[in-house]
């Protein structure tokens, strides 16, 4: 959206004396104003143009009623540049831009009826001469527009398209007034931002152009205040308006804006070093990693240890800040400042108990002489204890391991169990066995027999 506040609206002569929508928002010197075409909503800005103020001529006041108008009166029609099927804006191209541009066009009223009026353009103007789809200045510093060929000599138009006839004269230099407000050094970069003095051009009184003064406007040398400050960076800040008493009231504040905007300029600064300091601390406080899980009620007391020994091993992982444990629910909740600090903390606490039923022919070999051989996976892989249950009655070819210890340690006896029973197997098939039996997982508790424990 184009910042009114701080411009000032204008309507650019064209090639026939029609007039475009636009706004003064900057300036080369007072020859050589930044002028900036507005698309028909007078919202969006087109294309910018440097001309002269004799190109220029300012907008009437909008009385907010639609004309009514007479037959014989001279009048302003709004024609869209825009004929035919809507332009795809894929990028502000010539002819994308002319047809988003409108014009007021001098005309005269023939004919009234109801809400329609028959005009005759007074311009003469020739829509099938031109070739080119390009919006230019021309050498007199009128800007030529290519026009759609639907624009006729006499048209109808609505009423609400029409405006009285606008005899202002064009610009020109002396149609400018100018105050010059010399701006601190540390001020001059926020300057550039036309939101930091909005307010002010406000208070001055619309319309009004601020901005930074061109090298051509700046003070020679580094400007000394009274207060014996130098200004080294010869930053001027101009209002610009064609009302005196703007620049009168520009005059009166001036001072006050500079004062005010150094008070916003410095909270500016320090909210942003609170801000950085905030961000520097979220990133030496990152939020903790954290993960709850639950563990069956009577396998609490292997997670606590004894006297609280795996507890205090968990929390002295380096990177762990808090192990919490609710013995009522059997709810563990880990904090840590990394995830795998979190995620080794957890293997030392997720107790669990599994059941795998085993072929009864291979619990013998399984077990070893003496029980050595699972005794020693027990040991190795940190395992609670195994319990040798019977089976479900309507299973008398398994055994079923009730397998009780954390997760990582029954997945690891998992390991042990299936590589033991698919060893076994494939001896059976050496030894002619078509279909060796395989572990089951049961469908019902086991009633436990036996205990290995640690």
């Amino acid at each position: 959206m184009i910042q009114l506040d701080v411009c000032i609206p204008v309507e650019v002569e064209g090639k026939y004396g029609e007039f475009y929508p636009g706004v003064i928002n900057g300036l080369k010197s007072l020859e050589e104003l930044n002028v900036t075409l507005l698309d028909s909503a007078n919202s969006k800005a087109l294309v910018e143009f440097t001309l002269p103020p004799s190109s220029l001529r300012l907008p009437p006041k909008d009385s907010g009623t639609i004309l009514e108008p007479v037959q014989g009166q001279e009048v302003d029609v709004l024609f869209s540049s825009f004929s035919g099927e809507p332009t795809l804006d894929h990028g502000l191209s010539g002819d994308v831009i002319a047809s988003k541009l409108s014009a007021w066009w001098p005309a005269v009223v023939r004919k009234i009826g109801g809400s329609f009026v028959i005009v005759e353009l007074v311009a003469n103007f020739s829509v099938e001469n031109s070739n080119s789809s390009e919006v230019t200045v021309l050498p007199n510093k009128r800007i030529s527009v290519p026009h759609p060929s639907s624009l006729e000599k006499t048209d109808i138009v609505e009423k609400h398209q029409l405006r009285p006839r606008i005899h202002h004269p064009n610009l020109s230099t002396s149609s400018f007034h100018m105050h010059a407000i010399d701006i601190p050094d540390e001020l001059a970069p926020y300057c550039r931002e036309p939101a930091n003095y909005h307010h002010f051009a406000r208070r001055c009184g619309l319309p009004v152009l601020i901005t930074l003064a061109p090298d051509t406007l700046k003070p020679l040398s580094p400007v000394i205040k009274g207060d014996n400050e130098t200004y080294n960076l010869k930053s001027r800040l101009l209002v610009i308006s064609t009302d005196i008493s703007t620049i009168n009231r520009a005059s009166v504040i001036d001072n006050t804006f500079v004062d005010m905007l150094r008070q916003k300029v410095s909270i500016l600064q320090q909210t942003e070093e609170l801000s950085k300091k905030l961000v520097a601390s979220r990133l030496n406080q990152q939020s903790p990693f954290v993960e709850e899980f639950l563990i069956p009620l009577d396998l609490i007391h292997y997670a606590i240890g004894a006297q609280g020994s795996n507890i205090r091993r968990a929390s002295a992982i380096e990177g762990i800040l808090s192990v919490k444990l609710d013995r009522q629910t059997g709810n563990i909740k880990i904090s840590g400042k990394t995830q795998d600090a979190v995620k080794n903390a957890k293997k030392l606490l997720d107790f669990s108990q599994d059941i795998f039923q085993i072929p009864k022919s291979y619990v013998g070999p399984i077990l070893g002489s003496g029980r050595r051989h699972v005794q020693h996976i027990v040991d190795r892989v940190g395992l609670v204890g195994i319990k040798i249950s019977k089976s479900p009655e309507d299973d008398r070819e398994h055994v079923s391991f009730q397998l009780t210890g954390t997760q990582q340690a029954i997945r690891d006896t998992q390991l042990f169990l299936e590589f033991q029973v698919a060893s076994l197997q494939e001896l059976d098939r050496l030894r002619g066995v078509e279909n060796p039996p395989s572990i089951l997982k049961p469908k019902e508790t086991a009633i436990p027999v036996d205990d290995i424990s640690r």
